[in-house]
């Protein structure tokens, strides 16, 4: 089986300000195939409050950990066992926390857990949330927007009846794809489903950048004028080679650049290594390109 990695990127816009690192995105990738963790796989959130609750975004966070937590303890070896028990884990805490507070003090909070292990994905999601997958030679919306879908006759952004910390039962619509080379997906707040068609989406998963496709809805969200909006996209590729890890763009994957900075020019490069400072700028096999010193 062909080993797999993912890029990722993400953006928030708090009060029209963009932020890199959003609050309500939740991003777990094992640093090492051995680490405990490793078995369950990679897991990507992002959190939505409702509209105007009051600490909406500590609520958010408090559903993360509370999710996260869950699903690396859970002990199945059944990824959507685990996602159950993560959004179990993550009402609970959430209902409770309500449960002290008064009525116009409660946050209800959507929220989109996926999973990748090996080359499987899974998705776990409650309303209100959004999300688009490049999978399997298709694009999907989940939930499906009326726009994409005509049959779907409700455009309501958020159903606060199946919203974690209304009731002590949840029940968490569920999804599973395969994920080849090529293939990615965008985890958004609902409030991207009105601004992004079908066109949109395709044209931006057909990228394997997830910076690109970042830019690309902070540019619809600042279209919008939207204050509030948060995103996560990932893109998968084939996973790199231990020898092109330690020499990246080497002979085994091409060439080095060592030593520069963001700044250099592919000029400027090149007028280093006739003036002699190859060495600390570029390598690959074959003669030096070194100038002779007069």
């Amino acid at each position: 089986m062909q080993r797999l990695e993912t890029r990722t990127g993400q953006f928030g816009l708090v009060g029209g300000i963009r932020q890199e690192q959003s609050d309500l995105v939740t991003v777990v990738e094992p640093a090492s195939p051995f680490a405990p963790e490793a078995r369950k796989g990679k897991l990507y959130m992002v959190a939505e409050a409702n509209e105007g609750a009051p600490r909406a975004a500590a609520a958010c966070q408090l559903v993360a950990r509370a999710a996260q937590r869950a699903f690396y303890e859970d002990t199945s070896f059944s990824v959507t066992a685990a996602l159950r028990a993560a959004i179990r884990a993550a009402n609970k805490a959430l209902y409770e926390q309500n449960f002290n507070l008064a009525a116009q003090q409660r946050a209800h909070v959507g929220l989109t857990c996926v999973v990748m292990r090996d080359g499987d994905l899974f998705v776990a999601q409650v309303q209100p949330a959004q999300a688009y997958l490049r999978s399997e030679g298709r694009i999907r919306a989940l939930p499906a927007h009326p726009s994409w879908d005509p049959a779907h006759v409700s455009a309501a952004p958020f159903a606060r009846a199946s919203a974690l910390g209304v009731s002590l039962f949840i029940e968490p619509e569920l999804y599973r794809s395969t994920m080849t080379p090529g293939d990615g997906a965008i985890l958004c707040s609902s409030n991207f489903s009105h601004l992004l068609g079908r066109p949109e989406v395709e044209a931006a998963l057909r990228q394997d950048d997830p910076a690109y496709i970042i830019e690309r809805l902070h540019q619809a969200a600042a279209a919008q004028g939207l204050g509030e909006a948060h995103a996560l996209a990932f893109t998968v590729v084939p996973a790199l080679s231990p020898a092109a890890r330690e020499a990246p763009l080497s002979p085994a994957g091409g060439l080095v650049i060592v030593g520069s900075t963001d700044h250099d020019s592919v000029r400027d490069i090149l007028d280093r290594i006739l003036e002699g400072e190859g060495n600390n700028v570029i390598r690959f096999p074959g003669p030096s390109l070194r100038r002779p010193r007069p």
